[in-house]
Order: C-alpha cells, then structure tokens, then sequence
C-alpha cells in the first residue's frame, strides 16, 4: 500500500513478495510503481533472494518468472559484478 494524502495520512505496510515491509524494503523503487522501474526491481529482487541463498525455482515461483530468467539475471549479474571490480 502507497502513502497518499500526505505526512499525516494512515499508512499499513503491507509489503510485497519481495519484502514484508514497505519502509524497510532494499528496492530503490515500489514494485507498485509503475512499470518504469519493473525490471530493475525484478533484477533487484532475484539478486537479493539469491544471495540469501534462496534456491532458483523457489526464486521463479515468487516472482513470476522461467527458472531460465533466473538464472539468466544471476549470470548477468555476475558479470556486471566482475566488470566493476577490475
């Protein structure tokens, strides 16, 4: 759920698949949105639940994809990680 109406408005956290809690979710950007920062978040997502060690269908299942899109994002990711270390 998003904050509308200001600093004074009734807010629940509810979270989302990726985070149970909105305030302290690890996304630079709400899931909820819009789709300008989807994929980012979808890339933000896998990585985070795969450095906790969650196994790549579990990873598939939470968030909508192929297992094959899992693993494709973590061989990319471990590029970009090797590339910006050199």
């Amino acid at each position: 759920m998003r904050v509308t109406g200001g600093e004074y408005s009734h807010y629940v956290s509810t979270g989302c698949y990726v985070h149970p809690d909105c305030l302290t979710c690890p996304l630079e950007r709400c899931i909820y949105d819009g789709k300008q920062g989807k994929k980012k978040n979808l890339i933000s997502a896998i990585k985070m639940m795969a450095d906790n060690g969650i196994a790549a269908h579990t990873i598939a299942n939470t968030v909508g994809v192929s297992i094959r899109t899992v693993h494709r994002y973590k061989a990319s990711n471990l590029r970009s990680d090797s590339h910006a270390s050199s």
